[in-house]
């Protein structure tokens, strides 16, 4: 019988010798029958090769291997995945490093708002502020947040905020927050990866971890902080952050802000569902709740 490394190494052998026309097919006998077959113009594919590879398989087995072939491939993908999930915790990270912008290089930002703000709306165009400061106005979109074709002074704030800086927004503890529940879902994520990567090397060590009904509970000023935080993100109350919702709060860039919406993985949901929310907390702080389902082995 074949493992799952010697079946994904057997379809790179196979394929490689299909594509190339080489020499290879000396390197096993089994590639000497396949190639044998396909001179006669027998249709040849990895399957027939692995039969070759493994005469006693039965029907059950290829399904198994292709099973196998089929989560090897998504694993590659997944691989891409988790590498973006891991960058926007480093940009988060980088960000989090700069100090706040100072009140004297805020005020002149908000300044250079009001005078291009003639009509003291509150609201600018992106038109405006193209014909003010000779930019792109397509640069500027991303900075529309609320893609309603004007820009706030909150946005503004953004856009301008020197390098060295970060806005006003991007700090406190709703930004703490939002930035554990992005490191819990990219831990989880790459931890779910290697242990899949394990298996394809010839094993896999499974780590011994604490039974979630073990853990300590969450003080309760914690879990009625975190209930806070998730009401003052979903402002239409409908129980889910929406990417919208988190581009609205500043709390995030925007590209951070799609990321933990894609690391999230909710099924059905345009977004963060409160009980995903609380969860990826309590998971990433090794606590519980009495009365919250952790999982569906806890229920």
């Amino acid at each position: 019988m074949l493992t799952r490394k010697e079946v994904v190494i057997a379809r790179a052998i196979f394929e490689y010798c299909m594509n190339q026309d080489c020499n290879m097919y000396k390197v096993h006998p089994a590639l000497e029958r396949v190639h044998d077959e396909r001179s006669r113009s027998i249709k040849v594919d990895i399957f027939t090769f692995l039969r070759k590879l493994c005469p006693g398989v039965q029907p059950m087995h290829l399904r198994m291997f292709d099973g196998w072939l089929q989560q090897f491939d998504k694993m590659q993908h997944r691989q891409k995945f988790v590498e973006a999930c891991e960058q926007s915790v480093a940009i988060l990270s980088h960000t989090n490093t700069k100090p706040v912008i100072p009140e004297v290089e805020l005020a002149k930002v908000e300044r250079q708002f009001r005078e291009i703000d003639v009509e003291g709306k509150g609201l600018i165009t992106l038109k405006q502020i193209e014909l003010a400061m000779n930019l792109d106005s397509g640069i500027l979109k991303k900075y529309d947040v609320s893609e309603d074709g004007f820009i706030d002074i909150h946005e503004y704030v953004a856009m301008m905020c020197p390098d060295e800086f970060r806005p006003p927004e991007m700090s406190g503890f709703d930004q703490e927050v939002l930035g554990t529940l992005l490191l819990s879902w990219a831990t989880r994520h790459r931890e779910e990866l290697d242990e899949q990567k394990a298996l394809y090397a010839g094993g896999v060590e499974r780590k011994n971890e604490m039974p979630a009904s073990m853990r300590p509970e969450v003080p309760e000023e914690t879990w009625t902080a975190w209930n806070s935080v998730f009401d003052r993100l979903d402002t239409d109350h409908d129980g889910v952050m929406s990417a919208a919702e988190l581009r609205s709060s500043m709390l995030l860039s925007q590209r951070v802000c799609d990321q933990l919406i894609i690391s999230a993985q909710v099924d059905g949901h345009g977004g963060i569902p409160r009980r995903d929310f609380l969860l990826a907390l309590l998971d990433y702080n090794k606590l519980r709740r009495p009365g919250f389902v952790m999982s569906a082995a806890d229920s």
